[in-house]
């Protein structure tokens, strides 16, 4: 099992070029990339997207990527010589016009706007690819590994809540076989106490029906077994290794539906009481479940 948190970081260096990069996941319904890199590196921006759908489910997942390029030949520099031309004229006129010295150099030219043009040179997209995919290999192990962590963590946890359930469930079964009996005796009660100053004898059979109707409408045989395979299968499933989040949410819900029609057809306070803590405890898990991958 492993969670959807995770964080994994790395860098790469070779021959004056340095790649950083950082993955950040947490929680999300599917697989939602969110890749921020410089736009000398948008060509590998697909590599990194196949690459992360190969190894992750699940989750959203900021990828931050950062580069630099210290080489000499990284950059170029060119010169506007129309824009110089035109802008030693026009020092040219202001001395004529204004009848001062000129003193304009070269260096004073080139500070101008726009006559100096840096530019940065194209990147070997080849080598730039073997950067980006080291990168990112080592930046998922990263993640992947605190995914895991994560995943040992909501596993002991989730399966904590669900020995809960299991004790509670157990509670339930023991005390269902007793209710028909209960009731029988609040009935018969009740029945002598109407009875008590009416000359008319109580008829036994007519009892019966009532106490078996009554069965019948609270019977909660069906729920507890189908809990039971829900219990079940939760366990195995936390077993796993693939992205089980999913089916692991359905069977969530599943608990939660059986465990309020225990309640809705409890007439009995001591299940009602159980089933409500059994609620809460199905709620816990729900929270823990949107984690897993």
């Amino acid at each position: 099992m492993n969670s959807m948190t995770g964080f994994g970081r790395s860098l790469i260096e070779n021959d004056g070029r340095r790649i950083s990069m950082e993955l950040k996941s947490v929680n999300h319904r599917y697989l939602d990339l969110n890749i921020r890199l410089p736009r000398t590196l948008s060509q590998v921006e697909q590599i990194i997207r196949t690459k992360i759908k190969n190894t992750l489910s699940r989750g959203h997942v900021d990828v931050f990527i950062y580069y630099k390029n210290t080489r000499q030949d990284a950059k170029q520099v060119t010169v506007d010589t129309a824009l110089a031309k035109a802008y030693a004229d026009a020092f040219k006129e202001i001395k004529k016009a204004a009848g001062i010295k000129n003193d304009t150099t070269t260096s004073s030219i080139a500070k101008m706007n726009d006559v100096l043009i840096i530019d940065e040179n194209a990147e070997d997209e080849k080598l730039i690819a073997e950067l980006v995919n080291k990168a990112l290999d080592t930046a998922l192990v990263g993640l992947s590994q605190m995914r895991k962590l994560e995943g040992v963590s909501l596993k002991e946890d989730m399966l904590e809540n669900l020995g809960l359930l299991e004790d509670n469930l157990m509670t339930i079964e023991e005390r269902a076989p007793k209710v028909p009996n209960i009731y029988k005796e609040k009935l018969s009660l009740r029945l002598d106490e109407l009875l008590e100053d009416v000359n008319v004898n109580l008829d036994e059979q007519r009892l019966m029906t009532e106490i078996i109707i009554y069965c019948d409408k609270c019977s909660i045989s069906e729920e507890i077994s189908r809990l039971k395979s829900h219990f079940k299968t939760f366990r195995n499933k936390s077993n796993e290794n693939n992205a089980i989040g999913r089916s692991m949410d359905f069977l969530v819900q599943e608990m939660n539906r059986e465990v309020n029609t225990i309640c809705s057809k409890s007439n009995d306070i001591e299940i009602t009481n159980v089933g409500l803590a059994m609620k809460n405890t199905v709620e816990k898990i729900r929270e823990q479940v949107q984690n897993v991958e």
